[in-house]
């Protein structure tokens, strides 16, 4: 991801250009996705969330990052990225793990 980054504002503007942001951040995801390499995947996805346009597309997002954060133990931190999705779109049901990652939190009194 490094050599991709300094250089992503030459990317296309163009959102159904294979060589726009979205695109080539989506093709380190799946890259850093099979390498195991969790730190560049949450820093992709992290990325990818500023770099898309697209409600539907950001929501998955959230929610892949959510995954890789849960299983890093960061609950806090997948929370917020879940409860930016919106309880309309095609991810609205994941209020259920919402509900279940904030059972994993220490209680607050």
């Amino acid at each position: 991801m490094a050599p991709i980054l300094p250089r992503l504002a030459l990317a296309s503007t163009e959102r159904i250009d294979k060589t726009s942001a979205p695109n080539l951040i989506t093709t380190c995801v799946y890259v850093f996705g099979e390498s195991k390499s969790d730190a560049d995947l949450i820093t992709a996805y992290r990325l990818l969330l500023h770099t898309s346009q697209e409600e539907n597309s950001m929501d998955a997002c959230r929610l892949r990052l959510a995954t890789v954060l849960e299983q890093q133990g960061k609950i806090q931190e997948a929370i917020h990225y879940l409860e930016q999705i919106r309880a309309d779109g095609d991810l609205g049901g994941t209020r259920v793990v919402l509900e279940a990652l904030k059972k994993k939190l220490p209680y607050n009194p």
